[in-house]
């Protein structure tokens, strides 16, 4: 009998978590929307000034629900050596590649199949940055710079140590998916569901200061091969094939290592279908979920 209150105690107060991680993130939404429209109305603002503008007003209500202390402990840590650093920047640069050939295939197809997809702008050309563009060094530092501190100190530290409540491997697979739901990108919501997920384990397996360089530096890799594919004219495919190809005897080293320690976190922390109900049917991350898939249908 005691037993059977404790799970449903915990139950309610998961459920109770779940509630208000939708209302944080549809908050989220309410911001970025916000933003966007100031910067595309409001002609006193520059792309540069709205994007640093919308990074710092989008931590503010997930500190306010989890206060700094937490946040100050989890920055505190580091646990990871230079060797750590290396492999699991090559891991994500690996990872990267392989899902943005895939996608970028995927995405070529899709308008013969799906007609709303005719209406999207050629995928296979990457629009990366110019030193010519006026705001480019600030939209660097914000995107290498202050997007990958806001971002894990909000998926990988507050709502990741939360989520943990319904199981590591839960709360790995759950952050990852409103990770990438909250980009509002289509292009991106595959690579950002597999960065996500890879983020999480080096955050368990080390630290949150890991997760935050290896996203800064994931972000940087994203900018520099956009800017030499533009500035030699290359196709997107060809070169990332290359470079999986160099990445590959170093990457497939390191999963080897980092396998058994993978296999023990699943067998250990299985997913709960209990959760998953709960987590998928929770009235506010409902709204979340629709709400994106809107924004990201329509964007």
């Amino acid at each position: 009998m005691q037993q059977d209150l404790k799970k449903c105690h915990y139950r309610k107060n998961l459920k109770k978590r779940f509630f208000h991680f939708g209302i944080l993130l549809c908050i989220a939404l309410v911001i970025l929307t916000a933003c966007t429209l100031l910067f595309a109305i409001c002609t006193d603002f520059s792309l540069d000034t709205t994007l640093i503008i919308t990074f710092l007003i989008l931590i503010v209500p997930f500190l306010l629900y989890n206060g700094v202390k937490p946040l100050k402990k989890d920055l505190s840590k580091k646990n990871f050596a230079k060797s750590d650093l290396i492999n699991w920047t090559l891991l994500i640069l690996f990872c990267n590649q392989t899902i943005s050939i895939f996608w970028l295939l995927v995405l070529e197809v899709l308008p013969y199949l799906i007609p709303y997809f005719v209406t999207m702008p050629p995928l296979l050309t990457i629009s990366g940055p110019t030193l010519n563009t006026s705001p480019f060094l600030t939209i660097f530092f914000s995107a290498c710079f202050i997007a990958p501190i806001i971002e894990e100190m909000i998926f990988r530290s507050i709502l990741f140590n939360k989520l943990k409540m319904g199981g590591l491997t839960f709360a790995i697979l759950s952050s990852s998916l409103l990770f990438s739901l909250l980009h509002l990108n289509l292009k991106q919501l595959p690579i950002s569901i597999v960065l996500g997920i890879v983020l999480a384990l080096a955050k368990h397996k080390h630290s949150l200061r890991l997760a935050i360089y290896l996203h800064g530096i994931n972000n940087f890799s994203a900018f520099f091969i956009g800017f030499i594919f533009n500035l030699f004219k290359f196709s997107s495919i060809t070169p990332r094939i290359i470079l999986l190809c160099i990445l590959y005897p170093s990457v497939s080293k390191f999963y080897q290592e980092l396998k058994p320690w993978i296999h023990d976190l699943r067998s250990t922390n299985p997913l709960n279908r209990q959760v998953l109900k709960d987590f998928f049917l929770s009235p506010s991350l409902l709204l979340f979920f629709l709400l994106s898939s809107l924004i990201i249908f329509f964007n």
